[in-house]
Formats: structure tokens, sequence, C-alpha cells
């Protein structure tokens, strides 16, 4: 807006105000007339406005005045040299590396371990029980459950007295069998018995186990 148009406006009457009337005023013999609230008419009628205030008005003919202009350059490149402060990105960890399983050659937990084999070393052994023999009366108990009772010589030979457990006595010389592992007697003296049994080795095949049968009463 040019300057002529805003003293235009400056010196222009506001809408709402009351043109001043020509000529005299007459006065009322009862009643004062108040200014600026109400002006007499030619025609009798009387017009009402309220006041502008003039602050107002200041405020609208300065709006109207004023021009919207940028931001010097100078605050321009002051703002944009202003320090900035720079944010780091945030570290990032390597990715670990994919575990290798390296127990794949072992039992599974899961399943039962597998039964351990005796390797059998040597030649094979030829010890092994007689099938064909006839069992003896005394092959029925098994060894702890017999009892050396004494000795009895009769011809020159020397016999053995053992108890079962059902009671009675048996007589027993080198050779005779007895207990349920095909026990043999291979040595008969005062001090006892010695007998070889016959017994399963643990890797399907057989060995031989000495055990000794000493008197009742020795201990």
């Amino acid at each position: 807006m040019s300057g002529g148009t805003c003293w235009a406006a400056a010196h222009s009457r506001p809408p709402g105000l009351p043109l001043a009337h020509a000529g005299r005023r007459r006065a009322s013999p009862t009643h004062h007339s108040r200014p600026n609230l109400a002006a007499a008419r030619s025609d009798g009628r009387r017009h009402v406005s309220a006041p502008v205030p003039v602050g107002v008005l200041a405020l609208l003919l300065l709006a109207a005045c004023s021009d919207e202009r940028p931001l010097p350059q100078a605050l321009l490149h002051e703002i944009d040299a202003a320090p900035r402060k720079v944010v780091p990105a945030p570290l990032r960890s390597p990715a670990p590396a994919p575990a290798t399983y390296l127990g794949a050659e072992y039992r599974s937990p899961f399943s039962l371990p597998a039964p351990k084999l005796k390797l059998r070393v040597g030649p094979p052994s030829n010890v092994r029980p007689n099938p064909a023999r006839k069992r003896e009366p005394l092959e029925r108990f098994a060894l702890g459950t017999l009892r050396l009772a004494g000795f009895v010589e009769q011809g020159g030979t020397l016999f053995a007295l053992v108890q079962p457990p059902e009671g009675g006595i048996a007589r027993v010389i080198v050779g005779s069998h007895l207990g349920r592992n095909h026990g043999r007697v291979v040595r008969l003296s005062g001090a006892g018995l010695d007998i070889v049994e016959i017994v399963p080795d643990g890797s399907g095949a057989w060995m031989e186990r000495w055990r000794h049968m000493k008197p009742a009463g020795d201990g």
C-alpha cells in the first residue's frame, strides 16, 4: 500500500462515526444534550453510535500499511553458520558366527548306552561244562549252603563228610561234583576241600573259578 493511500485512510472518516451537523444545535429547555451519543437531524429522528478507541484504530492502520519482508541475509547466514551438535550413529556389534555342533559322533543323551563287549585276548579256552555228565546229588544245592562236617578214612581212602541244608551226610572224594556251578573236588586234606567251578566269563565263553571249603568249626 502506498503512502498516499495510507494517508487517505488515516484522514478518512471511520465507519460508524456521525457526521458533524451543519448549523447550530438547539438547546432543549428542560434536557441537556449528551456529546458523541445523539445528533439531531433535520427530520427530527435521533441516531446513536458507540465510540471506537484510538489505540484500535492505530493498530488497524499500521497493519494495513506494513509490508511482508523476508529476513535479512546476514541473519540467515548467522543461523546457517551456527555450530550444530553431531550425534554419532549407534555402534553395531558384529553378528556372532554360527556355532558348529561337534557332538554328532557321540551317543545321543536320549538313547541307552550300547553294552560293552569284553574282547578275549589269546587263544580260545577249552574250559566248558560236560553236558553228557550225570549230575550228582550235591549239585542241587548252592556251594555256600553245604557244610563240611568232617573226614573219615576207609580202606586207605579219605572221605569228606558233607552235610546238605536238608540234613543227612554225603561222602565226597577227589573227583566228586557238588554245587550248582559244576564244582569238582580236586584236592582233599584235613585243611578242607579245594573245588574248581566252571562259570561264564561274560564274553560267551567259560572260565575256571577256585573255591575252598573249610571244616565246620574252623571259622
